[in-house]
């Protein structure tokens, strides 16, 4: 344990809690840890661990290929803007037509494929999928920056660039849509020179390649210097390794029940292996491939759906198998745990900063910094996959709104049903579905329950929906018009009939006589008393008569008697009594 501790820099003590939380005895120090229990430990610090061999004195000194090594295909993963043809060029290397039944016309979710013996990671170019082409940048052996020649590089260029560069993957730049009329491929190329990509063609060491999806040329030369690549890697994978893979996507089909997208790294997944991802577990049931045929088992590199697993687990979570039913539940306990425990530290951390910055705010501005914290708005949100959810469950807490902000109260994978109506109703929530319909008896549960539905397959038309929902949740902005002035002139005590007593006034209340000098006296109109400029009071008006009669207005010139709601008395001769009423027009977020 000791060396396995020094080896992942982790303290000896933290590693023997690790142990009691997976269900092992604590051991000493120096004694060895069986295998499986060292690459369980090693996983939850994100590294993989290897089984090698004894010394085999018949080998060459400086050996490193293994007679269990095999080449694998390389992982290459598509990043770049949106609309600059990601998805267009794998339609074009596989004949399909995946771009074209996309919602919205790009591409919403993280997906691979095999062609030309090459494993292709589509990931998503709108701005709000940023965390899809991080993790695909991770993944990838070689990455594929895509850039249209007619626009060159552009916002979510320059952030696939960074992505590649925290990989520390090499990477080549296809120049596509050349077929265009304003196609400039050297203006493309210096595009991007403003963020340090410097092409081969203008005496750098980045690769390119001039192509055109919609006509299918320059593919064959991609695929070349991609294998090229490959080769200068010597791309191995062994498949007695122990398994170790990542979730790409996830989701619920009502057939197959949770159905993950899986690539491994190393070892050989087969059907029947129990597994455990993030803090899901279960047996492999079924594996397709990407041509939708059944394996009995994958290998390194090659992209896998697979069923059998008992809860939605989360894109980028990382898949092992296990001996045994009981280590994989003991590891989802610990995990579980470890996750409730991170949640409870950042709440409190959360609360303490709420608390320090409203102390800071009052003692700065006498209190009135209170009414400008957000308006906190409940929202639950069900997607149809684990990199969906992310995505949107991230972009709504982006969302740049200052008066209300929302607050995620359920988020989880799969259609819409009635108990997310209810527990939506419960909360005061609005329901959000992304890329999940609600069918008749979801929206008349919602209906019944006041459940506010919005869904849509487009997630930029739901982040639309979600301001609107916050938008309503703010009482509408109100507007102070002036529509009257008047001065006091004296005060006098009546004694107050049934309807006035009724209404709340005292049964001596003090009327305020004053004479109009401007507009017009309302009832039921708001009321400021200004006293030398200051104002002393205000509250809306009981009673307004002119002479012993009740009326509804009094005007300019005129003289009239005023009783304010809770019969108040504190009129002074002199005052400057203004009329007020409020234009109420709809919130503004900001």
């Amino acid at each position: 344990m000791r060396g396995l501790a020094a080896a992942l820099g982790v303290p000896e003590a933290r590693m023997a809690s690790l142990l009691a939380e997976l269900g092992e005895e604590a051991v000493a120090s120096d004694i060895p840890l069986d295998f499986e229990v060292a690459q369980l430990l090693a996983l939850e610090h994100g590294v993989s661990l290897t089984l090698e061999p004894l010394a085999d004195a018949t080998r060459p000194a400086g050996a490193s290929v293994r007679a269990e090594d095999v080449v694998r295909p390389p992982v290459v993963a598509i990043l770049g803007h949106v609309d600059h043809g990601k998805t267009s060029i794998l339609d074009a290397l596989r004949a399909s037509r995946i771009a074209a039944g996309e919602a919205g016309g790009i591409t919403q979710r993280i997906g691979a494929f095999v062609a030309g013996g090459i494993t292709w990671v589509d990931t998503p170019g709108h701005a709000l999928f940023s965390s899809m082409r991080a993790r695909g940048a991770a993944l990838t052996d070689v990455a594929l920056l895509v850039v249209a020649a007619d626009q060159g590089a552009q916002e979510q260029t320059a952030e696939a660039i960074r992505h590649i560069r925290a990989a520390s993957v090499p990477f080549i730049v296809a120049l596509n849509k050349m077929d265009k009329p304003g196609a400039d491929a050297h203006a493309a190329r210096l595009s991007l020179l403003q963020h340090g990509v410097v092409a081969e063609e203008l005496g750098g060491d980045v690769p390119t390649v001039e192509l055109s999806a919609v006509r299918r040329t320059g593919l064959d030369s991609l695929c070349e210097l991609l294998q090229l690549q490959a080769e200068l890697l010597e791309l191995r994978a062994r498949p007695l390794a122990p398994v170790s893979g990542t979730v790409l996507e996830a989701d619920v089909s009502q057939k197959r029940g949770v159905v993950a997208t899986v690539l491994l790294q190393q070892g050989t997944l087969r059907a029947g292996d129990i597994i455990v991802a993030g803090i899901s577990w279960g047996r492999v049931r079924t594996m397709l491939g990407d041509d939708g045929r059944t394996r009995e088992m994958a290998t390194a590199g090659v992209p896998v759906q697979l069923s059998g697993l008992r809860d939605v687990p989360r894109s980028g979570d990382r898949l092992v198998v296990v001996a045994s039913e009981r280590r994989a539940r003991q590891l989802i306990e610990a995990r579980v745990r470890r996750e409730l425990d991170e949640a409870g530290d950042a709440r409190r951390m959360a609360r303490r900063a709420r608390t320090a910055a409203r102390t800071a705010s009052i003692g700065a501005a006498g209190g009135s910094a209170l009414s400008d914290q957000p308006l906190a708005v409940p929202v639950a949100v069900k997607a149809e996959s684990s990199g969906g959810l992310e995505a949107i469950v991230s972009a709504l807490a982006t969302l740049p709104a200052r008066r209300a902000q929302p607050l995620v109260v359920l988020a989880a994978v799969g259609a819409l049903t009635e108990a997310d109506v209810e527990h939506a109703g419960t909360c005061g929530a609005a329901l959000i579905g992304y890329n999940v319909a609600a069918s008749a008896r979801v929206k008349a549960a919602a209906a019944a329950a006041g459940v506010r539905i919005s869904c849509s397959p487009i997630i930029y038309t739901l982040l639309d929906e979600a301001r609107e929902i916050l938008r309503a949740a703010l009482p509408p902005d109100r507007t102070e018009q002036r529509v009257g002035r008047a001065e006091l002139l004296d005060t006098f005590v009546i004694t107050a009939n049934a309807a006035l007593q009724g209404k709340g006034a005292p049964k001596r209340p003090v009327v305020g006589g004053m004479r109009v000098v401007e507009g017009s006296v309302k009832s039921s109109a708001l009321v400021r008393v200004l006293r030398a400029g200051e104002c002393v009071h205000e509250a809306e008006v009981l009673s307004l008569r002119h002479f012993k009669e009740d009326v509804s207005e009094v005007t300019k010139g005129s003289e009239c008697g005023v009783i304010l709601e809770g019969g108040w008395a504190g009129w002074q001769p002199g005052d400057e009594v203004l009329c007020l009423t409020y234009m109420e027009t709809e919130a503004s977020l900001e």
